[in-house]
């Protein structure tokens, strides 16, 4: 359930984590480029000032809603999975995009203009970092080796699938791409290459 869901539609108050749900909201919608602290101002109906005041500036306010973004993203997909069976990584990923794809959207906005501003470049490093360390902790968990490179490759198959599903919907096909990429770490488990054992 997104937060807006939890609420009974979006918030408008001028809490920290009202504003950075409306950034989120407006940067989905209208670019990342496009966002001024008056434009998440006018989404949370507060003034201008206010989120001056909780923020200072407006790369504050993004650096901390993508933290934010990707915190409730490992929650709401699954990425964090427990136990021993494959199906429970990344299990709800296809369900929260569809019912909920501002944030990922957020996410890819930022990535995308982290290209051309050096500090968020690095806050995005970070953010994937977190993301990587988060996937090779459930695949040691999952009964696969605790290894960066596989976790890096496994949620850049992920990222792909959350990508292909903003732009062209489609759940059903991230399904069928998360069956794909379980069986492959299911052979992976059964059969480690001889450089993993």
């Amino acid at each position: 359930m997104s937060s807006s869901e939890a609420g009974g539609g979006h918030r408008r108050g001028g809490g920290r984590q009202a504003l950075i749900e409306a950034l989120v909201r407006v940067a989905a919608r209208e670019r990342l480029t496009q966002v001024t602290t008056r434009s998440v101002a006018a989404e949370a109906g507060v003034t201008h000032g206010l989120v001056r005041h909780h923020f200072g500036t407006l790369e504050a306010m993004i650096e901390e809603a993508l933290a934010w973004a990707a915190a409730e993203a490992v929650i709401g997909s699954g990425l964090r999975a427990e136990g021993g069976d494959l199906a429970a990584l990344a299990s709800d990923l296809a369900v929260l995009i569809d019912e909920d794809p501002e944030h990922a959207a957020f996410q890819l906005e930022v990535i995308l203009e982290a290209r051309h501003r050096e500090g968020l470049r690095e806050r995005v490093q970070e953010n994937y970092d977190a993301y990587h360390d988060v996937v090779a902790g459930s695949l040691a968990r999952l009964g696969l080796p605790y290894d960066l490179d596989l976790a890096r490759l496994v949620f850049a198959a992920l990222n792909g699938l959350v990508i292909n599903q903003l732009i062209f919907g489609r759940p059903e096909e991230t399904e069928r791409g998360l069956h794909w990429l379980r069986r492959l770490l299911e052979h992976e488990r059964v059969e480690p290459s001889p450089d993993r054992a």
